[in-house]
């Protein structure tokens, strides 16, 4: 599911040539990840052949070049709000509602080649939108006063907020949000569409 850890991924890969080896570094190290890799001696097929292998040469032009590696940052404005408690309260034997609203966005995106990055709830709550320009709010029933703050943080910042079906209607806890409170929080953003894209 889609949370943050603070370790790093983990890129297993099995090139079959020095020419897919290669892609296979360029490419986890765009991405900010480093491998862990042997060369075989003499390309030695069975699983023996590890006992000689020596490390990547290419690990050590890595490691004298470290500046010009650093973790990728998506280049995209989009947010796309995962809230983990409108999934896990609104209607926990059944959280489809909640799903299917959020892959709908997802699906919609990705389809259309838009790129987006995930926001957890914990972190539209802290207030760490660094890049985003518009943030995504797919059926976020389940969200706390902080969020709420967050967000109007945000649009004054210039941002801009698309929600859908009952955004804000409730607080983090699940307990239903005053009518007229939720009303005002919803008229204040830019869009608020009935339901999924």
């Amino acid at each position: 599911c889609a949370r943050a850890t603070p370790n790093p991924p983990l890129a297993l890969f099995y090139p079959r040539s020095s020419r897919e080896a290669a892609f296979c570094w360029a490419l986890a190290s765009s991405r900010g990840f480093r491998l862990w890799g042997l060369v075989p001696s003499r390309a030695k097929r069975a699983l023996s052949g590890l006992g000689a292998a020596t490390p990547s040469p290419g690990f050590a032009w890595q490691a004298s070049h470290e500046s010009a590696f650093r973790p990728g940052v998506p280049h995209t404005g989009i947010g796309l709000l995962f809230s983990k408690p409108s999934r896990d309260m609104v209607s926990p034997m059944d959280n489809s509602l909640y799903i299917d609203e959020y892959a709908g966005w997802a699906n919609t995106m990705t389809e259309a080649n838009i790129p987006y990055r995930v926001v957890l709830d914990r972190e539209l709550a802290a207030g760490q939108l660094d890049g985003v320009r518009l943030l995504v709010m797919p059926n976020a029933v389940c969200m706390s006063d902080s969020e709420i703050e967050a967000v109007r943080r945000f649009r004054a910042a210039g941002g801009q907020v698309v929600s859908t079906a009952d955004t804000a209607a409730r607080d983090d806890t699940g307990a239903l949000r005053p009518a007229a409170l939720r009303e005002r929080f919803v008229g204040e953003l830019d869009v608020a569409l009935p339901g999924a894209p």
